[in-house]
This record gives C-alpha cells, sequence and structure tokens, in this order.
C-alpha cells in the first residue's frame, strides 16, 4: 500500500502496525511501542514553524477519540524535514480486539517545496518591483535635487562638450559672465569670454585628455567690466564620462573671489602699512634712545676731545661700522679728534690711514666740503669713480677699494653760524645703505655734538679767564722775610671756572716791618672779583699811612661805602709783623673774619684776637687791635671760612675742632701746616671742595 498507515492503540497510544511505506517514511523501520517513550528523539512543527507539543501529536488527539482530517504537520528527522498531511479514524472493535486508531500520512513535501519556493520568489519578485519603484523615484527626487542645486548653487557651473562649448550653464555662471544662460548654449568658452587666454583652454582640453582635473585653481581675468579691471576666480574642471566610460565632456566649478582678493590685498596694504608704522616706530625708540645715550655722554665732560671720543663709539656699530669726528682750528686746519670701528684692529688701522692721509680743506668734496659749505652729504652708494676722485695717489685708491666702503654720510658740526667740524659715518660690504633717514639721525647728533663743542670751548676759555682774573688776585709769589717763613694756599671750589672772593697777600708796610691780609668777599664771579680787588688795593694803600690794624680797615670801610659794592660785603684780618733779632711781635684785627690760630712750639694751639664788624656794610664799625709775640717754633695760622664749613652742612668745624687740628701741625714748617690743614678740609669734602678755601701760615723757625 503506497499510503504510510499506523495503526495504534487508544489507550496507551502503542503503534502496532506500520506498513512499508511508513517505515520507509521514517527512513527505515518506524518506531513502535510507547510513544511516549520512542517518540521523544522526534521534533514535529505545525504549519507556523510552531513545535509541538506530546499532547497536541495526531496519533494522542485521536486517542482521546478526536478526528483529524489533513491536519498539516512537518516532521524533523535526522535526514530532513518531511512535510505530512494526516488523518485519522477509529476501527471498531473485532475478532476479539479493541477499537483501533487509524492513522494515514500523505507525504507533501515535494509539494511543500515547491509552494515555499514559489512564495519566495514571488516575495523577492515583490521586493524587487518595490526596490526599482523606489530606485526609480529616487532618481527622479535625485534628478530633480540635482536640477536645483545647479540652478540655486551660488557658484558657477557649466558642462562644456568636447570642443569647450557651452551645454548647460546655471544662472550663478550667467550672472558672473552677465550673458543670458540660453546666449551660452552651443557657443564655445573662447567667445562668450574672450578674455580667456589661450593657456586657460590649452589647461581646460588637457584636462579632457589626461583626465587629471584642476582643482581650485586661481584664475586672473582682464575684463573692462570690473571697477578695477581685474576679476578673481577660483576654479575647478573635471572630464564627464558617458555609460562607455569615455570623456564626453568637461564640467567646471567657479567660485568669485575677487571682493575677497580685493579685502585680502586691502589686509594686506594695512598690515605692510602697519609693519612699517612698527618699524618707524622701533625706528624712533631707537633714534631716541640713542640720541638720549649721545645727550648723556655729551653732558658728562666738558673736555669735548675726550666727549665726541665717547660719541664716536656710541655710534659703532649702532649706527654705522665706522665714526670719524673731525674738527677745524684756529688756522682752518682738520683735526681728526675721534675715529671708531667694532674691532679694534681696524680702528688702529683707521688711525694710521688718517695719519698717512689727513683731510684738507683743499679736498674737493667729502669732509672739506661739508666744512665749507656747511651742508650735509649722503652716498646711498660709493661707486669706484667716486674712490678714484678721492684717492691721493695709486696706493691711497687701492687701500680704499680693499676697504670695500658701501656707503657714506658726513655731517656739519654747526653751532651759532659756525661750522666746527664734521661727523663721518661709514658703512662697508657688510653694512646696510644710508637713507635720509640715517642722515636725519646723523644730523641730530652732531647738533647736539656741535652744542656740547661750543659750550666746552666756551667753559674752558671761561676757566682760562677766571684763572687769570684770580691769579691777579693773589700775589704771584710771597716775599722772602729774614727770620720767618711763609706759605699760602688758595683752593678754589667746583670745577674752577669762576672767580671767588677768597684772597691773601703779604707785603712790606716799613723796614723790618710787614703786613699779612686774609679775606673774603660774598658771592662769585666778575663782582665779587671787582670787590676781592679793591679790598687788597685799599688795605695795600691804607697800610702806609695807618698807624694799627683797626685804622686799615676804618679806611677800607669807608672806600668799600663809598664805592658801592651792589651790597657785596666782606671779611678779613690784618696782621702787621715787626721782625727782629728779639722776636717776631705782632698785631692784627678782625673785620667779621673767622679769628687766626697761634700754634705754639709746645704743642699748645689757642684762637687769637676779637671779632670785628663786617665790612662794606655799614658806616660805624669796631674793629679791636689784638698785640701778641710768635716765639721761636710758633706759627700764626690765618683761613677763610672754607676750613670752618669744610664739613658743611652736616658738620661745621667749632673752635675746639679748629684748635686741636692746629695742635696737630706744631713744630712742623710753614709749608706742612698749610699742607696738612688743606688736605683735611679736602678729605671733609670727599675731595670736592665746595666753597673757596684761602690759608696763610707765617712760622717763625726754630732755634
Amino acid at each position: 500500500m503506497p499510503t504510510p498507515l499506523l495503526l495504534v492503540e487508544p489507550g496507551t497510544v502503542r503503534v502496532t502496525f506500520a506498513n512499508k511505506a511508513a517505515d520507509r517514511l521514517a527512513g527505515g523501520e518506524f518506531p513502535r511501542g510507547e510513544l511516549s517513550e520512542r517518540y521523544q528523539a522526534y521534533h514535529f512543527t505545525d504549519a507556523s514553524g510552531r513545535r509541538l507539543t506530546g499532547d497536541e501529536l495526531p496519533s494522542v488527539r485521536a486517542a482521546r477519540g478526536e478526528r483529524i482530517e489533513s491536519f498539516e504537520m512537518d516532521w524533523h528527522l535526522p535526514d530532513g524535514v518531511r512535510s505530512l498531511l494526516i488523518s485519522t479514524d477509529t476501527v471498531p472493535a473485532a475478532f476479539g480486539h479493541g477499537d483501533t486508531i487509524v492513522l494515514a500520512f500523505e507525504d507533501v513535501t515535494a509539494l511543500k517545496t515547491v509552494q515555499r519556493e514559489a512564495a519566495r520568489q514571488a516575495e523577492e519578485n515583490a521586493r524587487l518591483y518595490e526596490d526599482a519603484q523606489a530606485a526609480q523615484g529616487r532618481s527622479v527626487e535625485a534628478l530633480a535635487l540635482l536640477d536645483a542645486i545647479f540652478q540655486t548653487a551660488p557658484v558657477g557651473l557649466a558642462y562644456l562638450d568636447r570642443e569647450l562649448r557651452y551645454v548647460r550653464v546655471n544662472p550663478a555662471l550667467a550672472a558672473m559672465n552677465g550673458i543670458a544662460a540660453s546666449e551660452h548654449l552651443g557657443r564655445p568658452l573662447f567667445e562668450v569670454l574672450p578674455e580667456v587666454g589661450e593657456e586657460l583652454v590649452a589647461e581646460l582640453r588637457a584636462v579632457m585628455e589626461t583626465g587629471e582635473a584642476i582643482v581650485a585653481a586661481d584664475v586672473l581675468l582682464q575684463m573692462s567690466a570690473a571697477p578695477d579691471g581685474r576679476r578673481h576666480f577660483l576654479t575647478s574642471a573635471y572630464p564627464v564620462h558617458d555609460a562607455a566610460g569615455a570623456v564626453s565632456g568637461l564640467g567646471v566649478i567657479l567660485l568669485e573671489t575677487t571682493e575677497a582678493k580685493r579685502a585680502e590685498e586691502e589686509r594686506e596694504r594695512a598690515l605692510t602699512a602697519e609693519r612699517e608704522a612698527r618699524r618707524r616706530a622701533e625706528a624712533a625708540e631707537r633714534r631716541a634712545r640713542f640720541l638720549a645715550e649721545a645727550g648723556a655722554l655729551l653732558s658728562e665732560s666738558l673736555d669735548y676731545e675726550e666727549t665726541l671720543g665717547r660719541v664716536a663709539s656710541l655710534a659703532v656699530p649702532e649706527r654705522a661700522q665706522w665714526c670719524a669726528i673731525d674738527t677745524v682750528g684756529a688756522d682752518g686746519s682738520i683735526s681728526r679728534v675721534a675715529l671708531a670701528h667694532a674691532e679694534p684692529e681696524k680702528e688702529r688701522y683707521g688711525w694710521e690711514l688718517s695719519e698717512r692721509w689727513p683731510p684738507t680743506m683743499e679736498d674737493p668734496d667729502g669732509t672739506a666740503l661739508v666744512l665749507r659749505t656747511g651742508k650735509s652729504l649722503l652716498y646711498p652708494e660709493i661707486p669706484d669713480e667716486l674712490l678714484a676722485e678721492r684717492a691721493r695717489d695709486a696706493e691711497h685708491l687701492q687701500v680704499l677699494r680693499e676697504l670695500e666702503l658701501r656707503s657714506c654720510m658726513i655731517v656739519p658740526l654747526r653751532s651759532r653760524g659756525r661750522v666746527l667740524g664734521a661727523l663721518s659715518f661709514v658703512n662697508d660690504a657688510e653694512g646696510s645703505r644710508f637713507d635720509e633717514e640715517d642722515l636725519g639721525v646723523a644730523e641730530e647728533l652732531a647738533a647736539r655734538a656741535a652744542a656740547a663743542v661750543e659750550n666746552a670751548r666756551l667753559y674752558r676759555s671761561r676757566s682760562t679767564i677766571a684763572r687769570t682774573l684770580q691769579e691777579s688776585l693773589l700775589p704771584p709769589h710771597l716775599p722772602t722775610i729774614p727770620g720767618l717763613e711763609l706759605a699760602g694756599r688758595y683752593r678754589p671750589a667746583g670745577e674752577h671756572n669762576d672767580v671767588g672772593g677768597d684772597f691773601y697777600d703779604v707785603f712790606a708796610v716799613a723796614e723790618d716791618q710787614w703786613a699779612l691780609v686774609i679775606g673774603d668777599v660774598c658771592g662769585k664771579g666778575a663782582e665779587a672779583a671787582a670787590v676781592t680787588a679793591l679790598m687788597r688795593y685799599t688795605v695795600r694803600a691804607a697800610a702806609m699811612v695807618a698807624q694799627g690794624p683797626s685804622e686799615v680797615f676804618a679806611q677800607l670801610n669807608e672806600a668799600m661805602l663809598r664805592q658801592g659794592t651792589d651790597n657785596r660785603f666782606g671779611t678779613a684780618v690784618f696782621a702787621r709783623l715787626e721782625v727782629s733779632d728779639a722776636g717776631t711781635s705782632v698785631c692784627l684785627a678782625s673785620g667779621g673774619h673767622p679769628l687766626p690760630l697761634v700754634i705754639r712750639a709746645d704743642g699748645t694751639a689757642r684762637v687769637v684776637g676779637e671779632p670785628g664788624t663786617l665790612l662794606g656794610v655799614m658806616p660805624e664799625v669796631v674793629h679791636e687791635n689784638y698785640p701778641f709775640d710768635l716765639e721761636p717754633g710758633d706759627a700764626l695760622l690765618l683761613f677763610t671760612d672754607g676750613l670752618v664749613e669744610a664739613g658743611a652742612p652736616q658738620r661745621v668745624m667749632s673752635p675746639e675742632a679748629l684748635v686741636e687740628l692746629a695742635a696737630s701741625c706744631a713744630g712742623q714748617p710753614a709749608n706742612e701746616i698749610a699742607r696738612r690743614v688743606e688736605e683735611h678740609a679736602v678729605a671733609l669734602q670727599n675731595g670736592v671742595t665746595r666753597d673757596d678755601l684761602a690759608l696763610l701760615v707765617a712760622a717763625v723757625p726754630a732755634r
């Protein structure tokens, strides 16, 4: 029987019979026995693929009395899945046997396989149809999107055929070209835009021939319609291939960057201007710093030759590699007072050349020309022709060429309408070229240097005059007095450039009688010098007729009041000495002056005299004569207030300190006493006297 059949006991669900068709279905021998024991290894699913439990199996359901018609079930066997249609029926009891359940199997595996494949194919076809529909829709959308992008893109887009004829142009490109899009179509690129050069056309053709695209190339077109005649574009071009892969044309993308370029150029101009402004500011700062340093140097000393040497050294290498300074003498000769170079060997060589070939006023140009005209010279470049003109001889020319001079400027030192000298700045091959800005710095430096030179010369002249005048107010030398030693000291204050009011004098008034005078006039300068001269020569005249020091001061006071000394007063000590074999007698008076000191041979000292009235202030004056004797080894010390106030303002020497200083000089010769006292006063002022100091010592030699 071809249909697989099973006989199953209703109560136990035991398979009691299986025909051969059933055995073949099972792949050998259909299992007999209890289903619960024999069928556990088998896997059954319903049509939906759900696994059936034991109670859901057709045999079990039939044993429960359920009739089954064509129940669809898949039987999962080791060699594969069998799709079955199962029907059941119950055979009544007969011949001593109970009821029997008959299960008939119809193997529909092949049919199910065909059905499933058909369903799968139908599903696949449906999916493919949907995909095709979706792809078509997407294609339409993409084409629409591409068209929208093409039409609305802010950059210029174009498609050109192999002959570079426009096939399609978007509105942005048409606007860039100033021509309607329709007027582009079918026309070659170089016809629509004659400004396009042959070089660009060749590059576009090369894209189609080589397949290599142009990406973001900067293209400049000279177009008369542009505000400045120029338009800038970032241009990209790429080959377009047809379905067969052949190059059908050219795609072009244009982005106009004219405004961006102009903005970039404007920024670059602004940056250039800023850099130039910064450069000028830095140059101005360097210039100000250099001139400030030069000004400080020029004010440090009144020795103008030394100062100019410092200025030349400051200029190298800050402003030049060589710097030389020449001055004009009273006879018109040129003197080189300074020369500097960064390398000491070259500086020495420069001095050698200056001594061998010195500049002269007869030279046709260069320093001599500047000195004659008072006008600056600037040589940004020094040609060989100029060297040939300046050279004195062939050897000189060879030396100048070996120096490899590149640039030079010479500026005058002018002051009060006179040309005092010239500053020369030179750079060699390693230096830069001088320009007008450098010349301006050099001229300003020269102006300051000229002022310093003029001030130094005036100061030197004034100092010479002051020294000469001061010397005229002091005795050129002290007289020789038998039996008496004399020593005088005068130390002016400060820079010695003004006439002081301190003076002393020693002169004979009779045989063996001598006058010693020391005085001080308030103030300095010519007016003080005039009063000093009046006091000195009035004392000399009065001493010849007056009987004592007080009478001398009375006549001096009257002369000063009568002369009218512009409210300038004076102080003085006048002493008359009589020298004899018996000893030395002294009579002195003080006119408002610090009282003198007597130094005794025994090592003591004391103040002598009585204070008196200032001279030249009031008509009525009081001056007392004070007599005393000097024994052998004794000395008389007269001094101005420059000694008393040597330690001022911190400390003024008291009478006790003066006495102590004088006593320390006991037994010394007159010159030694004067030296010690002067050195003590200078030491109190750290070597720089703030007020004039005059000392006069008369000593009786010890026996």
